[in-house]
């Protein structure tokens, strides 16, 4: 660090400064801009308008006001806006008093009806007005211009009575003025914000005590006008929780400013994440900057590397210990105070002693400085110091903007002219359930570990990088969202690979045997699963870990309920056939694939899935899923028209079932048809090799295709607002209307086209939503944004008896699984059936035998003696099941 710092002081960016700084009384040090802008808190205040009585005429006054009494002792002059209107007024007819105020302030400050202005005038009339100060510790200074009127265009009518108490001390804006006046503020106060002996009258009050003496003695000497108390948001010490004070004090500064150009330069070769903290709130810090105090007076910290000349006055900077050890003579190990402040040096043909200045630095500049203090550079390790900086990749919190980000931003510009790093993840603040800070005294959150005894350490990171959190939101905390990570998640990535491992052991299974003629679907999975690698990379690559969750959940969405449900048959199929090996093969990659992906996500439950699919290998591999390669896109397998097809293929099964849910109709009853409605001839020529996997899933026996889509739905327009509300502004009503009232024949042609104009403005193919809704006048009809279906409702005895026996059907399983019988267990069937369904059950023994793994059947003329009972429809059913 101390190398850093020799690094700026020689090119002229470090200097000795007194400015008005914020200060921490509790720690009594200055603290920086950013540190103290980090902490505000709502607090109660003294608000007070004090009357000072003009030296020309003791009847007219000016009335300040302020929200810090603690100040007014250190007073030393009034500005006003030169501009600004000012009104000399009587505030009522037995007082007789006379009291300048801003105009635009006349009604907050007294009662408008009452009062009579005498005069008015501009601010630059009242310049240089004489008065007498509130207080007369520092009265010698009237010699020196104070106690007088200034103007300057700071001064606003937003609050207060337009004229603005200076005390040059504690004000930013009135140590500005008041030197360039002349007058040199005075600072009454200690490190511990105690008044000192220069205000004999509250000596040794710390500064907030100090208020209500200070109001009293005013009120005493009749200078008090108004006095009420205001809730405002005031910056508070980050590390003691105190009120902080702004007041003068020598400072060593680095001039940040003169590196603006540079720093926002290299912001723009950062990549942030969110995007819009790089020109939003750090950018616009940068574009603000202000000098850097990195001086502290205290004791714990790295000393300042400065020494001064007790004579002359000359300053030398050491960048070393081998510095220090050849100018003192005298080698230290531990650069802290206590070892180096006693160290003094002289240098030839110069009187005087150099001894250390007393500061020690900003534990922010020690943090900045981490890339080179932590490589000893450049005393050790250079060239991989150098191989590695700027930095791929860091992360922190949104309050690091004006914190770490900052400092490690300006050292490593001012140092090298170029950022620390070249990407950051920057995290919103994680706050309870109700919205309050996380306290262990109000205990308004679970512990983290007994979340992660419960859930697991996977489901909570998932939950924390699923949300608004890694985009710099702040997040309200939910045990609830990390189960759901649980649910959603890890249980069906966990399922997939239990059912894979489950029967490909029964088939001895291993991911060597050859995969042969792929189908339709197997064909899908592997496109959707290269596609999820491109999504997965793509985010990785850009650091959005927020779209990470989402993309698994559509892709264990597309696995589990769509690929393993549809291909059920292939799996139950008797013996390891190729089609057979071929469905292992797709699903074993689709598993082994999206494991090694998550790996870095969920590295728990990736390497339990890994290490189970062990048993399915015949080959050696890495022991873990960490040290295995990250798997590749392979864009050959890439088919987004098939894809496209599957997806429309999967809201026609939605829309298929809602249509049965609406009329009422189970799903074990087969249906004679569905027609598959849209406009797009093409689109529907896709859907036809997928009929394989709609009829059954659906239970209809065959499927029509209408491209005359008119004759079934009606279709609407709305506006996508998250897009347009953003773009539009004050306009998106107007529009909004405008959007919903388009025709039909215009939402076909947006459709077609993919534009529309409307007065001027232009919407692309994201900006309307195109909504269908089925005709009132027909029945079984259901539509989404992209497709439509109309179910043949009409129920036949034929098709009512196959319902009956997909009936059966499901009882039997329901009890080889309450009997816990392995999936390929053959068994021989004793069964019970009342009269009224034998006939129908008997038309359809050898589809029952077939899904239930019969071999045998036996019907039973009498009551069955069996806790395997069970209802269909009104006649009772009684089985009992032998394995074979």
């Amino acid at each position: 660090m101390w190398w850093v710092f020799k690094q700026l002081w020689d090119k002229e960016l470090v200097y000795q400064g007194t400015k008005v700084v914020p200060f921490s009384t509790a720690l009594g040090t200055v603290l920086s801009n950013f540190e103290a802008s980090s902490h505000y808190q709502d607090v109660q205040d003294p608000a007070l308008t004090v009357l000072l009585p003009l030296l020309a005429d003791e009847h007219r006054h000016l009335a300040i006001w302020t929200t810090t009494p603690w100040t007014l002792p250190s007073n030393l002059g009034v500005c006003v806006g030169p501009d600004i209107q000012y009104c000399l007024v009587k505030p009522a007819a037995e007082d007789a008093r006379l009291i300048w105020v801003a105009e635009a302030r006349l009604s907050e400050v007294f009662d408008s009806e009452t009062v009579e202005v005498i005069s008015t005038c501009l601010g630059h009339d009242l310049v240089g007005q004489a008065y007498q100060p509130p207080f007369e510790y520092f009265i010698d200074e009237r010699q020196n211009g104070a106690f007088q009127v200034y103007a300057d265009d700071f001064v606003t009518t937003e609050d207060g009575t337009g004229l603005v108490h200076m005390a040059p001390a504690f004000g930013e804006d009135d140590h500005r003025i008041m030197i360039q006046a002349g007058v040199e503020a005075i600072c009454p106060i200690d490190d511990q914000g105690c008044f000192t002996a220069e205000v004999p009258d509250f000596e040794g009050q710390s500064v907030k005590a100090a208020d209500a003496l200070i109001i009293q003695a005013l009120k005493k000497a009749g200078h008090v006008w108004a006095h009420s108390t205001v809730v405002h948001s005031y910056p508070h010490c980050p590390r003691s929780d105190t009120p902080l004070i702004y007041r003068t004090i020598p400072s060593w500064y680095i001039r940040v400013t003169a590196l603006k150009d540079r720093l926002l330069a290299a912001n723009e070769q950062i990549h942030w994440q969110p995007a819009h903290v790089k020109t939003g709130r750090f950018g616009h810090w940068l574009s603000d900057v202000k000098d850097w105090a990195v001086s502290r007076n205290r004791v714990w910290g790295t000393p300042v590397p400065l020494w001064i000349n007790d004579q002359t006055g000359q300053v030398c900077c050491i960048g070393s210990k081998a510095e220090l050890a050849e100018l003192t003579g005298i080698e230290v190990a531990d650069l802290h105070r206590e070892h180096v402040d006693a160290l003094t040096f002289e240098r030839s043909g110069e009187a005087g002693v150099y001894r250390r200045v007393p500061e020690v630095l900003d534990c922010w500049f020690e943090s900045g400085a981490m890339p080179y203090a932590q490589s000893h550079y450049p005393f050790e390790a250079s060239q991989k110091f150098e191989a590695g900086f700027p930095a791929q990749f860091i992360a922190e919190g949104l309050d690091q903007t004006r914190g770490w980000f900052y400092t490690l931003t300006v050292l490593a510009v001012a140092l090298f002219d170029q950022p620390a790093f070249k990407n950051v993840i920057v995290s919103g603040i994680v706050m309870a359930a109700d919205g309050k800070k996380m306290s262990k005294r109000l205990k308004n959150y679970t512990p983290p570990n007994q979340l992660m005894e419960e859930y697991g350490a996977d489901a909570l990171r998932l939950y924390l990088i699923s949300g608004g959190l890694v985009k710099a939101q702040e997040q309200r905390f939910s045990d609830h969202g990390v189960k759901e990570m649980v649910r959603q998640v890890l249980l069906p990535w966990y399922n997939a690979s239990k059912f894979l491992t489950t029967y490909a052991e029964v088939d001895h299974w291993q991911c060597s045997m050859s995969a042969e003629a792929y189908t339709i679907l197997d064909q899908w999975l592997l496109s959707r699963l290269h596609s999820f690698k491109t999504v997965i990379q793509q985010a990785m690559s850009e650091y959005a870990i927020q779209n990470i969750v989402p993309e698994a959940l559509r892709f264990l969405e597309d696995l589990t309920n769509t690929y393993i449900r549809l291909n059920r048959t292939r799996f139950w199929a008797e013996g390891c056939d190729s089609d057979k090996c071929t469905a292992y093969t797709v699903l074993y990659q689709a598993v082994h694939e999206l494991t090694c992906c998550m790996a870095p996500f969920a590295p728990f439950c990736a390497e339990a899935v890994y290490q189970a699919l062990q048993v399915l290998r015949d080959h050696s591999v890495p022991d873990s899923v960490h040290l295995c390669d990250y798997p590749q896109v392979d864009q050959a397998l890439c088919q987004p028209v098939l894809e496209d097809a599957v997806a429309r293929m999967q809201h026609i099964l939605v829309l298929g079932r809602q249509c049965r849910n609406t009329a009422k109709i189970k799903t074990k009853i087969p249906l004679k048809s569905i027609k598959i409605i849209h406009k797009d001839v093409t689109l529907l020529k896709e859907i036809e090799p997928l009929a394989q996997y709609i009829q059954p899933e659906l239970n209809v026996q065959r499927l029509i295709y209408e491209h005359n889509e008119q004759a079934y739905i009606e279709l609407s327009a709305q506006p996508c607002s998250p897009i347009l509300g953003k773009r539009l502004g004050g306009r998106f009503k107007h529009f909004k209307t405008l959007i919903e009232g388009l025709s039909s024949s215009e939402i076909e042609t947006y459709e077609q086209t993919g534009s529309i104009e409307l007065e001027g403005e232009q919407f692309g193919s994201d900006d309307i939503l195109v909504l269908r809704a089925p005709k009132s006048d027909l029945a079984c009809v259901a539509s989404n944004r992209w497709i439509t279906v109309q179910l043949d409702g009409n129920l036949d005895e034929d098709l009512i008896d196959q319902g009956r026996a997909r009936e059966l059907i499901n009882r039997i399983q329901k009890t080889r699984k309450a009997m816990n019988l392995n999936v390929s267990d053959r068994i021989h069937l004793t069964v019970y059936i009342e009269p009224q369904l034998q006939s129908a059950l008997e038309q359809h023994r050898d589809l029952i035998q077939k899904e239930t793994l019969t071999v045998q059947w036996v019907e039973a003329s009498e009551p069955l003696d069996t806790p395997y009972c069970y209802d269909i429809e009104d006649a009772r059913v009684q089985v009992i099941i032998r394995v074979v």
